[in-house]
């Protein structure tokens, strides 16, 4: 039979967080208002919404052993248990977990006003994205022949484009007079070399888009 988890007393961002993880299954949902916690003014127009507190009952789906102690470990963390004494929520290797497992910190989000209210989200998001760098979680999507070659010529074709209208606008301050003819077969000459240089310095060398 399978094992069943049952967590009472929930937030709606524990509840929110908790229904993010894909490898949990919810056999039971259960809402309980929470006593005074919707707000009206004198004219019976609503403040603030009705609050609830969440009792649920999960099951882990079918994964690796392994795995499964880690999210066994991530759902102690709601219990009084392991809020109190077993799991440190507020340490690195709690936000480690989580990564690992998918899980992302749900809650409300307010739109910042200030630069100064806009850097710590800014500085939470460069954070969870070197912790995906480090566990390896960030998605690489390697760049086929094709594409590095396509992306290429559109780099450099928009360069020949330029250097053209750089030539005429720029040559006869220094005394260069060159048929415009010539100066498309010049450019040509070195968009094609470009194209052939950076397509070998990218796939070759940077490799961009495969994993090390």
């Amino acid at each position: 039979m399978q094992k069943t988890y049952r967590l009472n007393d929930l937030t709606k961002e524990e509840y929110d967080e908790l229904k993010s993880c894909e490898d949990i299954d919810f056999a039971l949902i259960e809402n309980h208002p929470i006593a005074n916690s919707q707000v009206t003014d004198d004219y019976g127009n609503q403040i603030e919404e009705l609050q609830y507190t969440y009792t649920v009952l999960l099951k882990i789906k079918p994964t690796t052993e392994e795995k499964e102690q880690k999210i066994e470990k991530y759902i102690d963390s709601f219990t009084t248990g392991g809020r109190d004494h077993r799991v440190d929520r507020f340490s690195k290797e709690y936000d480690y977990l989580k990564q690992e497992l998918g899980i992302r910190r749900h809650k409300r989000r307010s739109i910042p006003h200030t630069l100064s209210e806009a850097l710590p989200e800014i500085s939470d998001k460069i954070e969870q994205e070197m912790l995906k760098e480090n566990l390896g979680l960030k998605d690489h999507i390697p760049m086929t022949n094709t594409k590095h070659l396509i992306h290429r010529t559109l780099d450099i074709g928009s360069g020949l484009v330029l250097s053209i209208i750089i030539q005429l606008t720029i040559f006869p301050f220094y005394g260069i007079y060159i048929e415009v003819w010539a100066m498309l077969h010049l450019a040509i000459i070195f968009m094609v070399v470009s194209i052939i240089r950076s397509y070998l310095w990218s796939k070759y060398v940077f490799k961009y888009g495969e994993k090390t």
